[in-house]
């Protein structure tokens, strides 16, 4: 150990008698220059500290912070300031390096352990290194300056070019920040970090270092650190000459001890290789526009072009805490029918043989998205290639993601996440597919995390289109459309590290929910029943050609609800039979008007609860003869909804729904403890249908017609050649009313949140 000695000259404090015979101190006139002559440097094991020209220490003879500069000519420091001594101490103490913050208070020595360190190719780099030491006494101020740290070493060898080298405790511990430190009566420092506390050191180099090609040349990278164990482990985090950042978890197990780091000792806590790594190439970067179209900011600068028209089902909208770019907010119905041209947006890349060659040698789909929809008897697709596709699966007891390629004509040698890919409604979440040429795998990452892998691909389809909003044919037709949002679609020309996809998706720092759009307000309804206490019906709607047939009986009560108005209460006996009365019935079989208003398209409302614990069979609080809405008995109590376009009714002489279409909308297992807000739904232009439950989308159809209908029944399903019904309903029935217009899913979001107030004063009748 190389020891530098020099000597201060201090004239002694004198103290003598006043002349009112108390002591009186006098601090005298000292040199501004002291001799290297009296103190001793301590470094770390295979390092020598030693002084440079214009080594700067802190000096405290007092409480005063006095600045002192290494002359390396005359082997002495010089004083920089002009600062006078107070009252001396009896000890003096030196801190180093100089800072205007070091302070020294009752033996308590205050400094600063840096987080921001500068590389030395020799090795520690003296200039970081917090050192103190104190005299014995001020009159005799010889003193060895120790290290308040230990030296953590990360040795890294391969082709890459280093900026910086950072090591983070997995456990949170402090390395860095204010330090308050006392010298032990073995004259070794201890210290605390008190302020300022940071959990990272990084140790960053003014021009790029080149590393060792093997294991044996290595590169060492010395990193100041206060005495610490890592129990948890800790990481390397790398940031490259590209401005790559490169993450590395050393975990502690069986085989893999904890890294320790003692007070003016090394310790190598790290050695592996690090391989070049080109930056991420933005082969295509879709950004929305406010009018509805998108543009490709990606190198490529590819067409996006809008399939179909901006509407109330497909537009644009900024979130104010999304800040990456304009959102696609999408509210198609959706299934596994390409009956229809659906709005979407399609990139065409199979003119571009420089993409294609760059996806098919390895690649990275990233998509942020909202789900928000919820069903078990679809699947739907945000994203979608031509070869390979983000979907999510529409299995009844399973909502995983189902990352799909095509493979020799077959869309299902893919792999399916599986429950911990499950995809919260309402929720924005951050997936990466992958294809890693190198690896010869299929990744998807969803919010940082791998949810499943698929190994043994040599060979990767590149596609030739990419759409967003569904999964499209070569002909255009949408197929598993989306009812949801898309933020953000980039692909980039490789693979990413689990590191890199980790820095994505927390850089991003995704909203909680999508922002609530404006929803433009309803129009006064067609039809809108309103019950009166001797259990008769009138319509308060708009159609005033709609009359209302009243056929209550004794179990049909009328609920007079404060606050709301009054209730219909049917208790029938609920089986497949048929009743003579206890029902509502409208007749429109000869209204055209009416006929011609549904055809174009409507919406349907109720506000309905059941008073059973468990499905009984089939019960239908409304229904025409040829659609409605039913709770259907079985395993489970679902609601579920039906259409049918074809001829034969509801009659004697055949059952119309077993002629249609049935959508399960919602599971039920226990008994209703809140009123239910149906809402069904016939948009002509899309030809679709569909449903929605408390706010939530629940699947639907696409139809080529829709038939509808002649009659409709409050409490069961009319027969069309005589006046009775079928499965009678029981249960509670507070509001059904019929739009002229069919509403947006945010418009049914908002209805939904506009009726909580009602809801809560009619659940006070559920027994």
């Amino acid at each position: 150990m190389k020891k530098l000695f020099y000597s201060l000259f201090i004239a002694a404090a004198m103290v003598a008698c006043g002349d009112d015979g108390g002591e009186e101190v006098v601090v005298v006139e000292q040199s501004t220059d002291i001799a290297a002559s009296s103190f001793t440097l301590e470094s770390p094991e295979g390092t020598t500290f030693a002084w440079t020209e214009g080594s700067r220490l802190s000096l405290f003879r007092s409480n005063t912070n006095e600045r002192f500069a290494y002359d390396a000519a005359g082997d002495v420091f010089k004083k920089e300031d002009k600062l006078k001594m107070g009252e001396p101490f009896e000890n003096a103490y030196a801190v180093y390096p100089y800072k205007g913050t070091n302070r020294v208070s009752n033996g308590d020595i205050k400094t600063e352990v840096p987080a921001a360190q500068t590389y030395s190719a020799d090795g520690v780099n003296f200039e970081d290194a917090p050192m103190v030491g104190m005299s014995a006494t001020a009159s005799d101020p010889t003193m060895e300056l120790k290290n308040l740290c230990g030296v953590a070493v990360v040795k890294l060898y391969g082709s890459a070019i280093v900026k910086s080298v950072a090591i983070t405790g997995n456990n949170g511990e402090v390395l860095a920040g204010t330090a308050m430190a006392e010298i032990g009566e073995d004259g070794n420092p201890t210290f605390d970090i008190v302020a300022l506390q940071n959990n990272t050191v990084t140790l960053t180099a003014e021009e790029p270092v080149a590393l060792g090609a093997t294991a044996e040349e290595a590169t060492p990278f010395y990193l100041l650190v206060p005495p610490t164990t890592f129990e948890n482990g800790f990481v390397v985090t790398i940031v490259d000459s590209y401005g790559n950042i490169r993450k590395k978890n050393f975990k502690v197990d069986e085989e893999n001890p904890a890294a320790s780091i003692a007070r003016n000792e090394v310790a190598i806590i790290a050695e592996y290789e690090l391989a070049e790594k080109k930056p991420l190439q933005t082969i295509l970067d879709v950004q929305f526009n406010e009018d509805g179209t998108a543009v490709d900011e990606g190198i490529y600068g590819l067409d996006v072009t809008l399939v179909g028209d901006i509407n109330p089902y497909v537009y644009t909208y900024k979130h104010p805490k999304f800040k990456a770019n304009n959102i696609a907010r999408f509210g198609h119905i959706a299934h596994n029918d390409g009956g229809k041209k659906f709005s979407y947006y399609k990139v065409d890349y199979s003119a571009n043989e420089e993409m294609k060659a760059t996806i098919a040698d390895g690649f990275a789909l990233e998509v942020v998205y909202v789900n928000t929809a919820w069903s078990w008897d679809w699947w739907s697709v945000p994203v979608s290639t031509n070869a390979f596709r983000l979907m999510r699966k529409g299995d009844l007891d399973k909502n995983a993601w189902n990352f799909t390629f095509n493979e020799g004509g077959g869309w299902w040698p893919g792999n399916v996440t599986g429950i911990n890919a499950t995809l919260e409604k309402n929720k924005y979440h951050h997936t990466i597919y992958m294809y890693d040429a190198d690896n010869q795998c299929v990744q998807v990452y969803q919010d940082g995390i791998l949810l499943g892998m698929r190994e043994g691909i040599a060979e990767f389809n590149p596609g030739a289109w990419l759409t967003i909003g569904g999964f499209t044919e070569g002909d255009g037709s949408l197929f598993m459309q989306w009812n949801g949002e898309v933020a953000l679609v980039k692909m980039y020309d490789q693979a990413m590290t689990a590191d890199e996809v980790a820095t994505k998706f927390n850089d991003l720092k995704l909203p909680d929910a999508p922002a609530e759009p404006a929803s433009p307000a309803l129009s006064t309804p067609l039809f809108d029943i309103k019950w009166n206490a001797d259990k008769t019906a009138t319509n308060a709607g708009t159609q005033t050609s709609l009359e209302i047939l009243s056929k209550p009986n004794d179990n049909t009560t009328i609920i007079d609800v404060e606050g709301y108005g009054k209730i219909a209460n049917f208790n029938n006996e609920i089986h497949n039979r048929t009743y003579a009365d206890g029902w509502y019935r409208i007749d429109y079989s000869s209204d055209e008007d009416f006929r011609s208003k549904l055809q174009n398209g409507f919406s349907m409302e109720m506000l309905v609860v059941s008073n059973f614990d468990q499905g009984q069979f089939w019960m239908r609080p409304f229904s025409t003869n040829k659609w409605g809405i039913m709770l259907k008995d079985g395993d489970r109590k679902r609601w579920v909804a039906f259409a049918n376009s074809a001829d034969n009714d509801w009659s004697a002489y055949g059952n119309s729904q077993n002629n249609g279409y049935e959508v399960y909308v919602k599971d039920q297992i226990t008994k209703d403890e809140s009123f239910s807000h149906l809402v069904y739904i016939w948009n002509a232009e899309a030809k679709e249908w569909g449903t929605y439950v408390d706010g939530n989308f629940n699947g639907g159809h696409i139809l080529h017609d829709f038939n509808v209908g002649t009659i409709m029944n409050i409490n069961g399903m009319p027969y069309t050649d005589r006046l009775e019904t079928a499965h009678g309903w029981n249960g509670k029935v507070a509001m059904v009313r019929i739009y002229d217009e069919v509403m947006t899913q945010d418009q049914v979001l908002h209805r939904f949140a506009d009726l909580q107030d009602e809801i809560q004063k009619l659940n006070t009748t559920i027994q």
